[in-house]
Order: C-alpha cells, then sequence, then structure tokens
C-alpha cells in the first residue's frame, strides 16, 4: 500500500451482487468503504462472498452499514436493493 492508496486498486466486484458492487463503487472502493463505516476491509469484503462461505452476506449491505452510508450522503435508500433490471441479468 503506498499512501494509503492499494496497488491493485478494487476487487473485482462485477461478479459478485449488483448491490454490493454498486455501494462499494460509489463509496470509492473498499478501503474507503471501510474508512466511511468505521469497520475493517475485511468486514467490507465479507459483502462480496456467497452466504455460508467466511462469513460472507451474499451481496447484501448489513443494515448498520446502510444507516451510516445514508446519513453520510455516500448512498441513496435505493442503492441497497435490487433494480428490476439486474434481476433480469
Amino acid at each position: 500500500m503506498i499512501f494509503g492508496i492499494r496497488k491493485c486498486g478494487m476487487t473485482n466486484i462485477q461478479n459478485i451482487s449488483p448491490v454490493a458492487s454498486r455501494v462499494i463503487a460509489k463509496c470509492g472502493g473498499i478501503e474507503k468503504t471501510a474508512l466511511a463505516v468505521g469497520r475493517s476491509e475485511s468486514w467490507i469484503y465479507r459483502w462480496t462472498y456467497p452466504k455460508g462461505k467466511r462469513g460472507g452476506t451474499g451481496g447484501e449491505v448489513p443494515k448498520s452499514a446502510q444507516q451510516i452510508l445514508v446519513f453520510k450522503g455516500l448512498c441513496e435508500p435505493s442503492d441497497f436493493f435490487e433494480r428490476s433490471q439486474e434481476k433480469a441479468s
């Protein structure tokens, strides 16, 4: 890490839930999301893991993080729901 920025950039969030990928991208990546919610990067990464695997949430953003991100103006409440066109793909 150089000056708090990962050399490799964001994780490949295209292969996970559109909800988790949208929220992480809106916040500026894993590290910035972790800083915003006051939790570790590993806690944010868990949003990208399938349920039941390594503590994964299956792409869902925990309610505690949702509240913080909305309060800080980083996300809208609608960002935490799958959109109809995303379900079809």
